[in-house]
């Protein structure tokens, strides 16, 4: 089992949903005290005007500061890194900063025990609304069009070509090879360009129903 897990949450702006997000990673996080160490990282992409409360709760934490907002490719790239800087660090969650975890999410990890060198993880996402319900089951990908949709009669996520990138598990290996995302992709469709450069570098992709 990894010796050492971080977690990189992209943030622009929105510190109300930002401070949410990192709430549910500490709960989550209290499952791993004993069994596993846990690097929470902060990448600000240039946000402006944060009330001070927010700012003293995101001193508490590992910091990533970036003056311009650079875009979602370049600023996960930042954050897996600075996380992947630390050698004893195998594994790295990144978020998007509308995700909150549920409160066993560390622990079905820690419950997994084997994960493939060479492979990304995509967690299931659901509706904060309705937990039991799935926010996208699967994606369509044209020449002109990307879209996630839902259908109630799946009960599992697929996406044949490509994962979205919202929340990603990534092992050591998956990163150093293609070094994260195309920074090229300021934002959006650079999940469906990281899928597609996963098969080049023998990378796979799985959807992750344990966590």
């Amino acid at each position: 089992m990894s010796r050492s897990i971080a977690t990189v949450i992209l943030f622009f702006n929105k510190p109300d949903m930002t401070k949410r997000c990192i709430e549910s990673v500490i709960a989550a996080g209290k499952s791993l005290t004993s069994t596993m160490d846990h690097k929470i990282i902060f990448v600000n992409k240039g946000s402006t005007g944060l009330p001070i409360d927010f700012k003293n709760f995101f001193d508490q934490f590992t910091r990533v500061d970036i003056p311009t907002n650079i875009g979602f490719s370049a600023g996960m790239n930042a954050g897996l890194k600075s996380a992947f800087s630390d050698q004893s660090v195998d594994l790295v969650l990144t978020l998007s900063n509308d995700i909150e975890l549920p409160s066993d999410f560390y622990s079905n990890i820690v419950s997994h025990r084997h994960f493939e060198s060479n492979t990304i993880y995509c967690p299931h996402v659901y509706y904060l609304m309705d937990k039991s319900k799935p926010s996208y089951t699967h994606g369509c990908l044209s020449r002109e069009t990307l879209s996630h949709h839902f259908d109630i009669d799946k009960g599992d996520i697929h996406f044949p070509e490509y994962y979205p990138a919202a929340s990603l598990l990534w092992t050591r290996e998956a990163f150093e090879r293609p070094k994260g995302f195309d920074p090229d992709y300021f934002c959006y469709w650079e999940d469906v360009d990281l899928s597609g450069r996963a098969k080049r570098y023998e990378i796979k992709l799985r959807s992750a129903p344990f966590i």
